[in-house]
């Protein structure tokens, strides 16, 4: 009565040992040093020559402007940029955020807060 190899073998050393084989085994691939074409003996043998790379045009101007500005160029008459968040304030005669300011001055963090402490109005 003749068993086999692994049969005998418990299932976690089956495991191990296939795991090992493998490892093994691509190790080895890694290892071994590509082959390279012999260097020709003579100049009948010679190697043709690669052709030449394409050469890139250079990059040309563009003559069109674009429709939409660009995101942050655009500010109102005070010199603000809306994009960001900022608004002209006349009380401190500067551009500010309004979310910001209501939280350093400790007025309501909304659009009538904004103007009532900005403009002294009551929008």
């Amino acid at each position: 009565m003749s068993t086999h190899f692994l049969t005998s073998v418990p299932a976690l050393a089956r495991v191990r040992l296939l795991l090992a084989a493998s490892a093994l085994a691509l190790l080895s691939a890694c290892q071994s040093a590509p082959s390279r074409p012999a260097a020709p003996a003579t100049a009948d043998q010679a190697v043709p020559a690669a052709a030449p790379a394409p050469v890139m045009a250079e990059p040309q101007p563009v003559d069109e402007v674009p429709a939409e500005p660009i995101l942050g160029k655009r500010t109102d008459s005070h010199g603000c940029k809306p994009s960001t968040g900022h608004a002209w304030c006349e009380r401190t005669k500067s551009c500010e955020r309004p979310w910001e300011l209501a939280l350093q001055r400790g007025f309501e963090n909304t659009p009538a807060g904004w103007h009532a402490y900005c403009d002294g109005s009551t929008r």
